[in-house]
């Protein structure tokens, strides 16, 4: 199993001098304070998920549970507990973003 789930095929070919921010909630995210800013520059500027993080290899679901919530149809949907990765690219800016947010890992920190 891949940890890292890419939705883009190369990723390195299209950053332009990218800085990379990562926030995981939990003990060191200081009252939301780290997620709530990679969250705020991801809106900013218009940032894409480009991957994500295999849940089932890091989670301890007994701590860390998946939640069901209901659709606009009144469907159930199962959310899994999430780590995404995204790109916003500069614009006019020199360089590229690489944002990283989500849950701090429980298990294989070494991976």
């Amino acid at each position: 199993v891949e940890e890292l789930r890419w939705q883009v095929d190369d990723l390195r070919g299209d950053l332009e001098r990218a800085i990379v921010a990562v926030a995981y909630r939990g003990l060191f995210d200081a009252s939301g304070a780290a997620t709530a800013a990679v969250t705020w520059m991801a809106d900013r500027f218009d940032a894409a998920v480009v991957g994500d993080v295999d849940p089932e290899s890091f989670f301890d679901f007994t701590q860390e549970r998946p939640v069901v919530a209901f659709d606009d149809e009144g469907e159930r949907r199962l959310h899994w507990p999430a780590n995404e990765v995204l790109l916003a690219h500069g614009g006019d800016a020199p360089r590229d973003l690489v944002l990283m947010s989500g849950i701090e890992p429980h298990l294989r920190w070494r991976t």
